[in-house]
C-alpha cells in the first residue's frame, strides 16, 4: 500500500518512477503492529501453539523440538493474537484493534439507501494504533541511499490517506514518522531468537517467512507455494541444508489496480508466519545467511513478498504476556442525549422514508362515507402543493367555526362535518380529523403521547426496524420532519377519497 501510495504522487514518464517503483532499488516491508514500546511485531510462527487447558502465558514451540514424537502431549490450540515480538528480550503478543459496522448499500441511481437494498458489513481498524516498517533501499554507497530515502520521505510527507469510503467516516488518515537513526542491515533486531553466527555441519536452525510467498516450481513454472523450500536449498548452494522439518500456513493473495479498476489475479501463496526447519550438511557462514536475508524469493519481490529470517532453536516452552498497554483511541460512546450529527441524518433519512411507506399504506385502507364533493377535495390539495408549514396554516384558517371571512363558507365546512373516515386508528368526522392533524403539526404530540395516530402509523414498530438509537433520536427527528408528514398523510387521504368518489361514480 505505501509503494502504491508513493506510485501515485509520481510522473510514471519521470527517470525517478522507475528508480522508486521498478527497478527494485527501493522494497517497502509489510507494516506491523507496534507494541506499547513502539518495538515492531512479526506474524506468529505457525509452529507456536497454546495449552487449551492451561493458563495464560505458557505456550510451546514446536519447530524446536527435534521430533512429533517429543511433542507435548496435551491438546493444544492456537494463540490469541496474530502477531508477536520475537526479536526482543521479552516476548509480548500484539493484537489490531477492530470494529465491524453495517451499513445500507446505496441505490446507484437515486443515490441512496432505499427498503429494497440490502446490508453490507465494513471491518475497519480503530484509529490511534502504531505499525511499523521498514524501507529496503540498494545503492553504491551511503550517500546514494541516503538520497533515494530522502526522495521517498518528501514524496510521502507526513500524512497519507489509505482504504477505502473516505466519505463514508472512515479515511484512514495515516500519520507518517521516519525513523533516520533506526538504519540496520537485518529486519529483525539482535535479541531473542535471531541467528547471529555460523551454522556448524548437523545443526538445525529455522527459517521464518515474514511475508507471504508467491513462488513457482523450478521445473514446470505453475504456482507452488511450497516450492520456497527448494528456493532455499538452491540458493545456499548444492548439499548445503536440507529440509528437517516445516510448519507451513496457506492463504490465497489478490488485490485490485485502482488504476485499472480491475481485480489483480489471486494466487496461492505461503502465509508469512510459516517455519522451515533446516540441518545444515556443511558449514554456512553467517555472511551468506545475511546476503538471503537482504534478497527476497519468489515472485512480487517489490511489493515486500518473499522475505525470510533466519532464526536459531530456542526454547521449547516460552512464556509470553499480551501487550495490554497498547493504546488505541476508541471512537467517542453514542449517547442518548449527543448522537453524532451523521447518524441523526441517516436516522432521518430512514424514519423518514418508512413513515412515507406507512402513511400510503394506511390512506388506502380508508373507508368514506358522505364523501364531501370533488370540488373541495381539488381546493385542499391544490393548497397542499405549497410548503407544508403554510398549506397547514392555510387549512387552519378554513377550519376556524366562527364568522371569520377567512373560513370555509358554512355549506362547505358542513360536509366536511358529515363526513365519516373509517380504517385510521378511529372513526371520525373528517373536520376533527382534519383539526386534530393541524394540532399535532404545531407540538410533537405524535412523539411524546401514545395517541390514536402513533398507533396507526406504527410509529414505535418502525423505530426498531429502522434501529434508531434512543427515545430521543425519534423525539428530534419526527420534530423536524412532523409537518411534513402530516400534509402528505392529508394529501393521501384526500386522494383516496377522490379515487373513491370516481369509483362509486362509474359504479364499481
Amino acid at each position: 500500500m505505501i509503494r502504491g501510495a508513493l506510485a501515485g504522487k509520481m510522473d510514471p514518464q519521470n527517470p525517478l518512477f522507475h528508480t522508486l517503483i521498478l527497478s527494485g532499488k527501493v522494497c517497502c516491508l509489510n507494516c506491523y503492529p507496534q507494541t506499547s514500546e513502539g518495538h515492531r511485531s512479526l506474524p506468529v510462527p505457525v509452529s507456536l501453539r497454546a495449552p487449551k487447558y492451561e493458563p495464560l502465558n505458557k505456550y510451546y514451540d514446536l519447530s524446536n523440538y527435534k521430533s512429533k514424537e517429543d511433542w507435548p502431549e496435551e491438546e493444544l490450540e492456537k494463540t490469541p493474537a496474530e502477531f508477536v515480538t520475537l526479536d526482543q528480550p521479552d516476548h509480548m503478543f500484539v493484537k489490531v484493534a477492530t470494529a465491524l459496522k453495517i451499513h445500507h448499500q446505496r441505490d446507484r441511481k437515486l443515490g441512496h439507501a432505499t427498503r429494497q437494498t440490502g446490508l453490507f458489513a465494513y471491518e475497519s481498524m480503530d484509529p490511534g494504533q502504531t505499525f511499523g516498517g521498514y524501507l529496503v533501499i540498494q545503492g553504491d554507497d551511503r550517500e546514494a541511499i541516503r538520497e533515494l530515502f530522502d526522495r521517498v520521505a518528501a514524496l510521502l510527507g507526513d500524512t497519507l490517506l489509505l482504504g477505502r469510503s473516505r466519505r463514508a467516516e472512515y479515511g484512514g488518515l495515516a500519520s507518517l514518522s521516519w525513523k533516520e537513526k533506526d538504519v540496520r542491515e537485518r529486519e529483525l533486531a539482535p535479541y531473542g531468537v535471531r541467528l547471529d553466527r555460523d551454522v556448524e555441519p548437523g545443526e538445525r536452525f529455522k527459517v521464518l517467512l515474514t511475508s507471504d510467498y508467491v513462488g513457482r516450481f523450478i521445473h514446470t513454472g505453475l504456482v507452488n507455494p511450497s516450492a520456497l523450500g527448494e528456493e532455499l536449498a538452491h540458493a545456499l548452494g548444492a548439499d548445503s541444508a536440507e529440509v528437517a522439518n516445516q510448519f507451513l500456513g496457506f492463504q490465497r493473495n489478490g488485490g485490485f489496480n485502482r488504476k485499472w479498476q480491475l481485480p489483480l489475479p489471486q494466487a496461492s501463496a505461503l502465509a508469512a508466519g510459516s517455519i522451515m526447519v533446516l540441518k545444515a550438511k556443511k558449514k554456512i557462514s553467517l555472511s551468506a545467511l545475511k546476503a538471503l536475508e537482504s534478497r527476497a524469493f519468489g515472485e512480487r519481490i517489490a511489493e515486500g513478498y518473499g522475505r525470510i529470517s533466519f532464526l536459531s532453536i530456542g526454547d521449547q516452552e516460552l512464556s509470553i504476556e499480551m501487550d495490554n498497554e497498547r493504546t488505541v483511541q476508541k471512537p467517542p460512546a453514542i449517547t442518548s442525549e449527543t448522537p453524532p450529527i451523521t447518524l441523526r441524518q441517516v436516522e432521518r433519512r430512514l424514519l423518514y422514508q418508512a413513515l412515507t411507506d406507512q402513511v400510503y399504506k394506511l390512506a388506502s385502507n380508508i373507508k368514506v362515507n358522505d364523501p364531501p364533493s370533488r370540488s373541495l377535495i381539488g381546493r385542499f390539495r391544490v393548497v397542499l402543493r405549497m410548503p407544508c408549514d403554510k398549506a397547514l396554516s392555510q387549512m387552519e384558517l378554513w377550519l376556524k367555526d366562527n364568522d371569520d371571512p377567512d373560513a370555509l363558507r358554512p355549506h362547505a365546512r358542513n360536509q366536511l362535518k358529515r363526513c365519516r373516515l373509517e380504517g385510521l386508528g378511529e372513526t371520525v368526522t373528517m373536520y376533527d380529523w382534519l383539526c386534530a392533524r393541524i394540532s399535532e403539526s404545531k407540538t410533537p404530540a405524535l412523539v411524546e403521547t401514545q395517541g390514536t395516530l402513533r398507533s396507526a402509523l406504527g410509529l414505535d414498530l418502525i423505530r426498531r426496524e429502522c434501529m434508531i438509537t434512543t427515545d430521543g433520536s425519534v423525539k428530534e427527528t419526527m420534530t423536524g420532519i412532523l409537518p411534513k408528514i402530516i400534509s402528505l398523510l392529508i394529501d393521501a387521504v384526500f386522494t383516496q377519497i377522490a379515487r373513491q368518489s370516481q369509483r362509486a361514480e362509474r359504479g364499481e
